[in-house]
C-alpha cells in the first residue's frame, strides 16, 4: 500500500469540523511532505489572536525532539496503513501532556481529516479538524 502525499494548502472546514476547543476564526495548515521528510505549518487566529508553528519533522517512528511555542515536545511521527500518526509529548512548565494526530486524506484527496485526542493534568478534549484544499 502505497503512503498518500499532504502537500499543500488546507482551510480549516468549520461546518464539518468537530472541535472540543473554541472554533478559530481562521486556520490554515500547509504541509511540504517529501518522502520521510514532513514539513508542517500551522496557524490559527482567535479573533484578533493566533499564533503559527513550524515544524520539520521525519517520519521514521523516533522520537525528535522539537521547541514549540517556548516548550520542549518530543514527537514521533509514523506510518499506520495510509494514516500518518504524530505522537507528540510536550515538557511544559504546567506539567507534561500528549496530543496524538491522526491524518488521512479522503474525498480523493481534496479533504484532510486530523483527529486530535489532547490530554493534560490540566485539560483533555478529542478534535476533528476537517480541511479543504485550497
Amino acid at each position: 500500500m502505497s503512503q498518500p502525499n499532504f502537500t499543500g494548502s488546507w482551510t480549516h472546514n468549520p461546518e464539518r469540523s468537530k472541535l472540543e476547543i473554541p472554533m478559530p476564526t481562521y486556520s490554515l495548515f500547509q504541509f511540504e511532505h517529501e518522502g520521510p521528510k514532513l514539513r508542517l505549518t500551522r496557524t490559527l487566529k482567535f479573533g484578533d489572536q493566533g499564533n503559527t508553528i513550524t515544524l520539520d519533522l521525519a517520519i521514521d517512528g523516533e522520537e525528535h525532539l522539537h521547541k514549540l511555542l517556548g516548550v520542549d515536545a518530543n514527537v514521533r511521527m509514523y506510518w499506520d496503513g495510509d494514516t500518518l500518526v504524530g505522537d507528540m509529548k510536550v515538557i511544559g512548565p504546567e506539567g507534561d501532556a500528549t496530543n496524538v494526530v491522526r491524518y488521512w486524506l479522503e474525498n480523493e484527496g481534496q479533504t484532510l481529516v486530523a483527529l486530535e485526542c489532547f490530554h493534560s493534568a490540566r485539560q483533555d478534549y478529542e478534535n476533528t479538524w476537517v480541511l479543504d484544499r485550497q
